[in-house]
């Protein structure tokens, strides 16, 4: 039985397509200047399309054998399984990589307002390795990806789609900040955890309004319900001590903070956010104490967001010293968004969409009064679940907005829409399946 969602508003249609990265170990790599230097040497600076070239990796110093396919910013470097055999990529294939590649490079550089070390193009080696799926890396020009990655590559590709793998790698490349902090034990991966999804959100949000996909984003990430739901986690446990809550969870909450951040103060304040954060040793020091870390963070997303921030790390277990909090008191006075004016004990930032009103909030149930009490955008939660025999019937009136139900038993089933709209407008049609699909 296969199971999905349709739910229905009237702003305009998009579809995407996500894939998750293979299971493995993503490695950043620190690279000397010289190893850096003998990498660049490895390939031509000036190739034709399919050339064989040789290629040394910067992670283990091997040798590769590979052809090279130059883009504007990238240049692809391709196993001889990627291009020969039954599973070998179509030249047009290759060049939508290749495109995909170069769109992902100029979507970090305008986020970041930087450029990773190195001279030449950004070169992305499919190669074999051992224990790994990816190497990036960390402020350097240089992505190296486990060939056996082909067929999951494959699938990405026919979507037109950037690779998640890709994306984390590229990540690390234009990581000019994590050198200067630590905050747990994988200082690494805190910046990736942010900047992917600010690069996803840029990407697919050409198709959808970028707010309404950073809101998808922030709804998918597991981490912060767990993290708020569990009392084994704190910032003190995983933040300071890193006591076996796993890199992930703290990596995740400081990209959530961020996330959060600019949903509500702007998404256009997303280039500042990280430039704010390359910028951190020239401004802060180096700072690999937790606690001092994690003071700078929310300073700079005080900065981001011009209010005072350390109400965030209330709400999200983090940490902000008495110091800091007089600090940003003084500077921007009280936070509105903090603020529960209707005092229903929920405020702007955990979700309260009107608070002069205390009957309305997340917590309230949601009644048939023309009014949405439970601000999850659906007026009295306008929800139709189709039977399997029956379906929807012939026709079912709705209105805007709407979340339809629906399964396939193994039939060849078709639902048609009919909007009957008084003006022009833009209808939004996402379709989204249960796991069981």
């Amino acid at each position: 039985m296969r199971h999905f969602f349709v739910s229905v508003a009237a702003i305009s249609i998009a579809a995407t397509v996500h894939a998750s990265a293979p299971a493995g170990t993503c490695r950043v790599v620190e690279a000397s200047t010289a190893s850096l230097q003998a990498v660049q040497r490895s390939t031509s600076s000036s190739v034709a399309w399919g050339q064989r070239v040789e290629y040394r990796s910067f992670a283990d110093h091997t040798f590769h054998s590979v052809r090279a396919y130059p883009g504007v910013h990238v240049e692809v470097l391709l196993s001889d399984s990627w291009t020969t055999g039954p599973n070998a990529l179509t030249d047009e294939a290759t060049r939508r990589l290749v495109t995909r590649a170069d769109l992902l490079y100029e979507t970090y550089r305008d986020l970041t307002g930087s450029e990773p070390r190195g001279e030449g193009p950004l070169r992305i080696a499919m190669v074999p390795m051992q224990g790994a799926v990816g190497y990036g890396g960390r402020g350097m020009k240089g992505i190296e990806i486990n060939q056996d990655t082909l067929l999951d590559y494959r699938g990405v590709l026919s979507a037109d789609a950037s690779h998640p793998l890709l994306s984390h790698e590229m990540a690390h490349n234009f990581d000019q900040s994590s050198n200067s902090y630590s905050i747990g034990a994988d200082r690494g991966h805190a910046w990736t955890a942010l900047v992917e999804h600010l690069a996803l959100v840029r990407e697919q949000g050409v198709m959808k309004h970028p707010d309404e996909y950073l809101a998808d984003t922030i709804d998918r990430l597991a981490y912060p319900d767990e993290w708020m739901a569990d009392p084994r986690y704190s910032f003190e446990v995983c933040g300071v001590a890193d006591n076996n809550c796993g890199s992930p969870r703290i990596n995740a909450m400081f990209a959530y903070l961020g996330l959060r951040t600019l949903q509500l103060h702007g998404l256009e304040r997303a280039p500042r956010l990280l430039t704010a954060l390359t910028q951190w040793d020239e401004r802060f020091g180096r700072t690999f104490d937790a606690r001092a870390a994690a003071d700078v963070y929310i300073e700079i997303l005080s900065e981001t967001a011009e209010q005072d921030a350390s109400c965030y790390a209330d709400a999200w277990k983090w940490y902000a010293s008495p110091a800091l909090r007089q600090r940003l008191a003084a500077r921007y006075g009280p936070n509105p968004f903090c603020a529960d004016a209707d005092g229903d004990g929920w405020s702007r930032l955990r979700g309260d969409q009107d608070d002069a009103d205390p009957s309305s909030h997340p917590a309230a149930a949601e009644v048939q009064d023309g009014r949405d009490n439970d601000g999850d955008g659906i007026v009295d939660n306008a929800y139709f679940r189709d039977g399997i025999a029956t379906g929807f019937g012939l026709r079912l009136p709705v209105t805007f907005p709407v979340v339809l139900d629906g399964r396939i038993d193994n039939q060849v089933v078709g639902d048609s829409f009919r909007f009957s709209m008084t003006a022009a407008g833009r209808v939004l049609l996402n379709a989204s399946r249960r796991s069981s699909f």
